[in-house]
């Protein structure tokens, strides 16, 4: 017999183990310039906007079927529920930062 497996649990657990890696290892610690830092930190708040924002609209094209069908509950929508944070915080590994040392 297979025992159940508590996806909530793991989730969560998950979610604290990235986070704590990402505040245990800085991406910004060789940044000697402090306005360098302040346009990392910038383009990680525009980089986790913009993946909101596109959630957000993968909602209304996927779930809604808009355009294809008519829909009234827009404010339903465009407010209810909320974007998987893994998505949304992924692009927080560190991979941007050769993108931001060329700005």
């Amino acid at each position: 017999m297979i025992a159940s497996l508590d996806l909530h649990f793991w989730y969560v657990v998950m979610m604290l183990l990235g986070l704590s890696l990402t505040f245990a290892f800085p991406m910004t610690k060789h940044f000697s310039d402090p306005q360098d830092r302040r346009r990392y930190y910038t383009m990680q708040v525009v980089t986790i906007v913009c993946a909101v924002l596109g959630a957000k609209i993968a909602v209304v094209l996927g779930d809604a079927l808009w355009p294809l069908k008519e829909f009234h509950d827009w404010g339903a929508l465009l407010t209810g529920g909320a974007p998987s944070p893994a998505h949304c915080c992924s692009g927080f590994s560190g991979r941007g930062s050769q993108a931001t040392a060329a700005i």
